[in-house]
């Protein structure tokens, strides 16, 4: 991917991301139970055109889950939104395998719905160390409330930090629940 393309998708999934108040423990479940309304923190991301929710009906564990939903028709080409958690020192995922699983629904997609996983460099300007956002996956359509992961191998070095969370491209609607980020080895 060029690298002014690494940019722009690093700031996207970036914007309005906060690090998290209190300290990532990695394997916990990051549930939505704050609902319903607004995201809060340690909860960030963006996208404009589209609105980032706490919807309490319908969830699979606990009592809410997170949506980004497409509010503007059409959408602009290479439109999408993200729901983000940051950790600002991911140091201690050096050399690991990480991954982030949970549950997914999708409606009416007509880009692409999925995880997300990026692990940054020390210098901020530098393309990530690793990413997936599940794109080859291509989670499309309408879809019922499935388990997903990407899985990432953590570079031995130069590792800034790490940014997670789900994402829509395109038009529709994706709910998140039961998320957990961990370390695997």
């Amino acid at each position: 991917m060029p690298r002014v393309r690494w940019v722009l998708v690093v700031a996207a999934l970036t914007a309005g991301c906060v690090s998290s108040a209190a300290p990532l423990r990695f394997g916990d479940t990051l549930g939505f139970e704050d609902g319903p309304g607004a995201l809060t923190e340690p909860w960030g991301g963006g996208g404009a055109g589209y609105e980032r929710t706490l919807v309490c009906a319908d969830a699979p564990e606990g009592a809410c889950v997170a949506r980004i939903e497409s509010v503007v028709s059409p959408v602009p080409a290479g439109g999408f939104a993200s729901v983000t958690q940051c950790v600002g020192d991911a140091g201690v995922l050096a050399g690991k395998r990480v991954r982030l699983s949970g549950l997914l629904r999708t409606e009416d997609v007509s880009g692409y719905a999925g995880f997300w996983l990026r692990v940054d460099s020390v210098a901020q300007e530098a393309p990530p160390r690793a990413f997936d956002n599940m794109e080859a996956k291509h989670l499309d359509g309408t879809t019922p409330w499935t388990r997903h992961d990407v899985t990432l191998e953590v570079p031995a070095d130069d590792i800034g930090g790490a940014c997670f969370g789900f994402l829509l491209g395109g038009a529709g609607r994706v709910d998140a629940d039961d998320l957990t980020f961990e370390v695997l080895d």
